[in-house]
């Protein structure tokens, strides 16, 4: 990717970025995807919202094992198509691992993208929302969030070496409205856009978590043998923003995982527990040159915020109790693919 050297939280045009793919190369073993994840208000278990991710993608490689299919690429150029789209859902009691998974052309247009699958589906990008379609039973709105920087459309990316590297498009909250079903629905979404052109090679641990009075909260922790690389924790309280670069995540075991994740900066401190109540994952497999097998599983975790505890040195806190219920996705990323 001939992208300018580290750009972070670059505010953007999100209906003018998020389909140009123009000044993007894509050479040998390049990965791009497109993600939503959709957390879905569930009046019969409010605790448990449900939760839908779809993902459109391509990787500039021969083949690679995506679950239980194996995607055969073309090397595909810009513009024309990105061979799988993807999706699992949360219906409030089960997962529905694959509830699309399939090879098929994808169209990107200027304006949005579309894909021949068996549930054909539409991501269409304007002004001031977006609309996603997943066959006839699907149909999303997305409003675009106004407001702190934070939850708007911002651009990452950074090289490493040469023209090895990442870009990064992402919308924070957006508040969503649509049909489930044909049972009107609301809730909030998250969207990411990721080109890469390295080898995934760290596991980490990543969340995105949406609360009742706006508040946002992410955090992220690639690690290697125990040691961390990166220390991200950005919480908006609803009213002002705090980022945080000293992070521990502990996972705990059980029928589903609980993460505890605690981080520090200067005079702050925030503390709080991630409860999962779903799985599902993405599992990709490939060969290089038919000598070594890799494998990267992407574990997502529908789940909600608990005791959460913010506070800083002139004694003024905030917890669960102000933010109201925090709802969204954990993921524990584990392995490498080549």
């Amino acid at each position: 990717m001939s992208k300018p050297a580290k750009i972070r939280n670059q505010p953007v045009d999100f209906h003018k970025k998020v389909f140009d793919v123009t000044s993007d190369i894509m050479p040998h073993g390049a990965w791009w995807w497109w993600f939503w994840l959709f957390f879905i208000d569930n009046p019969q278990n409010p605790k448990k919202p449900r939760q839908i991710m779809i993902l459109w993608s391509t990787k500039n490689v021969k083949k690679t094992k995506i679950n239980h299919l194996w995607a055969h690429f073309n090397h595909p150029q810009p513009k024309t198509h990105l061979d799988v789209v993807a999706a699992w859902y949360f219906d409030g009691e089960k997962m529905n691992h694959n509830y699309l998974l399939e090879q098929c052309d994808i169209n990107v247009g200027d304006d949005g993208l579309t894909s021949n699958s068996q549930k054909n589906t539409e991501f269409m990008a304007y002004d001031t929302h977006s609309d996603i379609n997943i066959g006839d039973d699907i149909h999303f709105s997305v409003e675009h969030p106004k407001g702190n920087e934070f939850i708007k459309s911002s651009y990452d990316c950074d090289n490493f070496l040469s023209n090895h590297g990442y870009s990064l498009l992402r919308l924070n909250h957006g508040k969503l409205t649509g049909k489930l079903f044909g049972e009107e629905v609301t809730g909030t979404a998250y969207f990411q856009r990721v080109f890469v052109n390295t080898p995934v090679v760290l596991p980490w641990f990543w969340g995105i978590f949406h609360f009742e009075n706006g508040g946002v909260l992410t955090y992220f922790n690639p690690h290697f043998m125990g040691k961390s690389i990166r220390k991200d924790v950005s919480f908006f309280d609803g009213t002002n923003f705090h980022k945080f670069k000293d992070i521990t995540v502990k996972r705990v075991e059980g029928e589903h995982p609980i993460f505890k994740v605690s981080a520090l900066c200067g005079d702050k401190r925030i503390m709080f527990t991630v409860k999962s109540y779903s799985h599902s994952d993405w599992t990709f497999q490939s060969t290089p040159l038919n000598l070594i097998n890799t494998k990267l599983v992407y574990n997502e975790y529908p789940a909600v915020i608990e005791d959460l505890n913010f506070t800083q040195a002139d004694g003024k806190s905030i917890t669960s109790k102000e933010l109201g219920m925090g709802w969204g996705n954990a993921e524990h990323t584990t392995g490498i693919l080549l």
